[in-house]
């Protein structure tokens, strides 16, 4: 390009693996032509170099991985005597939006029976102003995206919804969705709830997935003992009305 620095000799060696390109590092402007020894010396390089890459590329994956053993396993110990939906709901959207750093969400349970989702926590704008005294809303009927995912009960990971045939776009006035990732909470076959993102600051990976179908787990499992906890209400205060006649 205009004014780039001026190139007379020029070195560049590929790096494959698998068959594949996968780097290539290049010299230049060495003050006689280059041979055979410097292609195997800058091949040699360039291997190497790949090979730090690779273990740094590794251990950063390690240290991720370990990341978010840590924050499920928080979140799972912090669940495990709670018994209020809308605490539990708010947990599990803090962590997953902060795991996959998105900037919009809700987490609800789901009735199968009635087709009822109610959402116990969502962002209205930005995180820092979903504090507000009514955080439950209840869909009668879902549609869209988020019906797709209780309906078929398989997660869902869209980078670009605009196109998407399952989407049925957002009401005049809604935020912008651009992304979005959602997944079933199961009880055995039976959908209990639904954990939803939006708008990463990049985009959804694979990993984003597996990190929110754990967290799913997760709370899943509060929904269980939340239910449970119910049960036992109820029946102790049939027997309370018992002994009252």
């Amino acid at each position: 390009p205009q004014n780039h620095a001026e190139v007379i000799r020029e070195l560049v060696v590929p790096v494959i693996r698998d068959g594949l390109i996968v780097a290539i590092l290049g010299v230049g402007n060495k003050s006689s032509d280059y041979d055979e020894e410097d292609i195997e010396i800058v091949s040699y390089f360039a291997d190497m170099t790949w090979s730090i890459i690779q273990q740094k590329k590794l251990e950063e994956e390690m240290a991720l991985q370990k990341r978010i053993d840590n924050e499920l396993a928080g979140l799972s110990a912090s669940l495990i005597t709670q018994t209020n939906l809308v605490d539990i709901s708010e947990k599990v959207l803090d962590t997953a939006k902060r795991l996959t750093k998105s900037r919009y969400g809700y987490v609800g349970s789901y009735e199968e029976k009635t087709g009822v989702l109610n959402c116990h926590t969502m962002t209205r704008d930005i995180w820092q102003e979903c504090h507000i005294p009514d955080k439950s809303v209840v869909f009668e009927k879902c549609t869209g995206l988020f019906g797709w995912v209780l309906d078929n009960k398989e997660p869902l990971l869209l980078n670009d919804i605009k196109d998407d045939p399952r989407s049925t776009g957002t009401p005049e006035g809604h935020i912008d969705i651009r992304s979005f990732l959602g997944v079933p909470a199961m009880i055995g076959s039976t959908v209990v709830g639904q954990i939803a993102l939006a708008n990463p600051l990049d985009k959804f990976l694979n990993i984003d997935l597996k990190i929110v179908e754990r967290i799913a787990d997760i709370y899943s499992l509060a929904i269980q003992r939340q239910q449970y906890h119910d049960h036992l209400i109820e029946i102790e205060s049939k027997k309370a009305d018992e002994l009252e006649k």
